[in-house]
């Protein structure tokens, strides 16, 4: 009988990470699945302590809608600004919405609230002004999710693509019963050690 893996997405990191390992290539649902099945693929090749013979169970991708409301700007006077009218709104909205059509996808939500504006600046330069907003209830969706897959043995392993120290407690957790933990980190170079000591393989390390 075949065994299966598990990939858990945080949606914002992914979103981040992926344009600088493609020369900032926008990422869509398609590019999406075929990064997944690359590192698989490359999950069974370096997997030199257990059967490579296994096969993808679920997709749970982990995000938040885009703001989509009003607010008043930080210009004098103030402005109404639509976020529902920038095209980063409507490109997020169209790729959240297909990831729900795509095989062994689960689009799970946190939410995204809008906190204010601050300016950005860059050496030299008076910088600009950029909304501010808070993501609530992805990093907590993601961990219990990875305990109920360990608790109920719906796999013995995760793929886990993510760069959040807050995702140490879950992977000590879950490989404390008896799971393999792949961590896949997109190449970054500020993941703290502690996270790096508790996968059992580290994909895509930086160059």
């Amino acid at each position: 009988m075949k065994d299966n893996i598990i990939v858990l997405i945080d949606g914002g990191f992914f979103e981040k990470r992926y344009p600088l390992m493609n020369t900032k290539s926008f990422i869509d649902a398609d590019k999406l699945e075929e990064y997944i099945f690359k590192t698989i693929d490359e999950i069974k090749k370096i997997n030199k302590y257990s059967s490579s013979d296994f096969e993808l169970k679920r997709i749970f991708y982990y995000d938040c809608l885009p703001y989509g409301k009003e607010a008043k700007s930080y210009h004098n006077p103030p402005k109404i600004i639509d976020f529902s009218k920038n095209s980063i709104y409507e490109k997020k909205m169209k790729y959240l919405e297909s990831l729900k059509t795509k095989d062994f996808f689960a689009l799970r939500l946190g939410t995204l609230t809008f906190r204010g504006w601050s300016r950005k600046v860059k050496t030299g330069k008076s910088g600009k002004i950029i909304p501010v907003f808070n993501q609530k209830g992805v990093d907590i969706k993601i961990g219990l999710d990875m305990a109920w897959t360990a608790m109920k043995g719906k796999s013995s392993k995760i793929l886990l693509i993510a760069g959040d120290s807050d995702f140490i407690s879950p992977m000590k957790f879950v490989r404390k019963e008896g799971m393999t933990v792949y961590l896949d980190i997109m190449e970054a170079n500020f993941i703290k050690n502690e996270m790096l000591e508790h996968a059992d393989f580290i994909i895509n390390k930086p160059k």
